[in-house]
């Protein structure tokens, strides 16, 4: 079996580099770190659409289940608003029909 560093390209070629660079310590670590976590970093495309199609189809749902909720809630006063303003119009002709009928 092959060691880790000996497999990957990317692995191999930062250690050759730490090798040839003893005195950079700090940046061949970097190198070697990095170089490492690539692999590991690789997404699929097809999941990260995924996942965004997820969210905001999540967020647009409850952003509708607000909205619902709010006018369902509004609903009654809105009807009630409606029937109490249908009685002042049909109160107000009633009193204009009796103010014309006094007056002729």
């Amino acid at each position: 079996m092959r060691p880790q560093v000996l497999a990957d390209a990317r692995l191999r070629k930062a250690y050759d580099y730490a090798l040839e660079h003893p005195d950079e310590h700090m940046y061949n670590s970097m190198r070697y770190y990095n170089a490492a976590a690539v692999k590991y970093w690789k997404t699929d495309a097809r999941a990260v659409v995924l996942s965004i199609i997820a969210v905001v189809s999540g967020i647009q749902y409850a952003n509708q289940y607000w909205v619902y909720e709010s006018v369902r809630l509004q609903a009654p006063l809105s009807l009630q608003a409606c029937r109490v303003l249908a009685r002042a119009v049909v109160l107000r002709e009633s009193v204009d029909t009796q103010q014309a009928s006094v007056a002729i």
